[in-house]
């Protein structure tokens, strides 16, 4: 019984140990946990376990052990019960003492916990000063056990004055720490630094990070993350403009410096676009773009407990190998991975294999990808990081929009839409729209560039298509009638938007001189054949459309 079988399997397994089909059960520790499979005899072996984070064995706490022996003479099932437990010889009078006599439970409001704590409290302002941070310790559970066993947390003695000297010193490591970290902005123009009751104000990034429960370090380390991104798209764009100066279309002629000579061009982040008006960033770039935002996000502290087990690093380095990107979102911009790990040792490749972080992209990759994973672990191991994706991906949009310093976010939020959508459908950007056909054979959307009448290049172009004349050509390329009436039950599915009536307004207040600028339009959403509810019947859907349809507008 463990984390790897299916749960089919793990059902199975344990109602046959229940009705005693199955007379012994070999576990991993976590059955000791949410399972109620009890047991006349509990054999517990061995009392470590690997610790990817620390990259050694270390100790079971000794509530799990305690909670592995509980599976022993379970009240209802059995009268008795009997607990083995093997340990090492040096550790025996240890775990004789603490199973056997009862323990203190001590406080885990410490360090990480503290500051994070504190920094909800003063982000939903109930704390508002140093005295208001120490006033909420004393109400805690922390502030107890402090006066109960001081030395354990630091303090000269149990003592009140002692104690509330010891507060004082934590609350201001904490806000120096919150402070380095963008959470919080220390207020020291009334009292000064050297008075005990300094103000304290939360920031965006303080916010951010009680609004999506983050570790307080996370929201910073996102905002260097997108903000490095910023200036790599622009680069790389400004890189191609000057590739392609003399294809610049007459809408980027008004980018031209005429103080130069009309020899450095200067372009905006959303230049690249097509003859129909419509905005486009370049795939190569776009693809970049993608692959460093997942590194961005793979990268937080958020990933710091990912397991990378004993010798997983060379499972992860295989792994590397099948994948697109690699290790790094760098792998992105270079044509083969060996090339980009060319001139680093072996133990400098093992070093970055054996990072949680770096785990955590490749298992990100692996789904994206469909790559096969090394093992059973692996797959648990997916549903735990991909788990977090999608918090942690709006906290980065938000950090990204309220980046005072960024001088427009279009092109990244921009991004974060296609992040989206690439996790949704599986589907990278540089895929053709055209392979989301259920059925679509690997040389289909050649096919369809090469069919008569011009070629079909989008799904756009296929969906407004006459349905039977889409059904005929979609048969040709298809090899038959069934498969391509599921693939026009999927086309006719998308709904057809378009915005009409599009009016910008600017209103001036003129009492305070500032303008407001309104932008009014109208929505059309047409939608026929299937949606999430209903069958498809061919007939045009009339009322709200509700149908599962996520439609995502960005205005820049």
């Amino acid at each position: 019984h463990h984390a790897g079988l299916s749960g089919p399997d793990r059902d199975k397994v344990e109602a046959l140990f229940l009705n005693g089909s199955i007379q012994i059960l070999v576990a991993t520790a976590t059955l000791a946990w949410g399972v109620n499979l009890p047991a006349h005899l509990v054999i517990v072996k061995g009392t470590e376990y690997f610790d990817g984070k620390q990259s050694r064995y270390v100790d079971y706490p000794v509530t799990d052990v305690l909670q592995m022996m509980g599976r022993a003479g379970r009240p209802q099932f059995d009268t008795t019960g009997v607990a083995v437990i093997l340990v090492a010889e040096n550790k025996k009078n240890f775990y004789r003492k603490f199973l056997y006599q009862p323990f203190p439970v001590e406080s885990c409001l410490t360090d990480d916990r503290r500051r994070e704590h504190l920094n909800a409290e003063i982000a939903m302002g109930t704390i508002r000063s140093v005295n208001d941070a120490v006033g909420y310790l004393g109400w805690t559970y922390y502030a107890r056990r402090v006066k109960q066993n001081p030395s354990y947390y630091g303090a000269h003695s149990g003592g009140e004055e002692d104690v509330n000297r010891h507060f004082q010193d934590i609350v201001q490591e904490s806000m120096t720490e919150l402070q380095n970290h963008g959470c919080v902005v220390l207020d020291c123009q009334q009292t000064g630094l050297d008075h005990d009751n300094w103000g304290i104000d939360a920031t965006a990034l303080g916010v951010v990070a009680c609004d999506y429960y983050l570790n307080y370090r996370t929201p910073l380390q996102m905002r260097s993350g997108i903000r490095k991104l910023r200036r790599q798209i622009a680069q790389m764009l400004q890189q191609l403009e000057n590739s392609n100066a003399n294809n610049l279309d007459e809408s980027d002629s008004d980018a031209v410096n005429e103080a130069d000579g009309q020899k450095n061009r200067k372009i905006d982040l959303c230049t690249r676009r097509p003859d129909d008006g419509t905005w486009s960033m370049p795939i190569e770039i776009e693809s970049y773009a993608v692959a460093e935002m997942l590194h961005i996000l793979s990268s937080t502290h958020e990933f710091d407990e990912v397991p990378v087990r004993h010798n997983e690093e060379h499972l992860n380095y295989d792994l590397s190998k099948t994948l697109p990107w690699g290790a790094d979102a760098n792998g992105a911009r270079s044509k083969s991975i060996n090339n980009h790990n060319r001139g680093r040792s072996q133990d400098d490749i093992m070093d970055v294999m054996a990072d949680p972080h770096t785990k955590c992209f490749l298992l990100i990759q692996a789904r994206l990808f469909k790559a096969k994973l090394p093992i059973s672990d692996y797959v648990n191991d997916t549903k735990m990081v991909i788990e977090q994706v999608p918090r942690l991906l709006a906290a980065m949009q938000q950090v990204a929009v309220g980046d005072s310093t960024a001088g427009g976010s279009f092109d990244v939020t921009y991004i974060f839409q296609k992040v989206r959508q690439v996790l949704e459908t599986k589907t990278m950007v540089d895929k053709n729209p055209l392979n989301l056909l259920p059925g679509m054979p690997n040389d289909g959307v050649s096919l369809l560039r090469n069919a008569k009448g011009g070629g079909i290049l989008s799904l756009l172009e296929l969906r407004t298509m006459n349905r039977a004349d889409a059904m005929t050509t979609l048969k040709k390329i298809m090899g038959g009638h069934k498969r391509a009436q599921e693939a026009i039950s999927f086309l006719h599915g998308l709904p057809l938007i378009s915005i009409q009536d599009v009016l910008v307004k600017c209103n001036m207040d003129k009492s305070t001189g500032q303008s407001t600028g309104v932008l009014s339009f109208t929505l059309a959403v047409e939608a026929t054949g299937n949606s999430a509810r209903g069958k498809n019947d061919g007939n045009k859907l009339s009322g709200s459309i509700d149908s599962g349809i996520g439609l995502f507008i960005l205005l820049g």
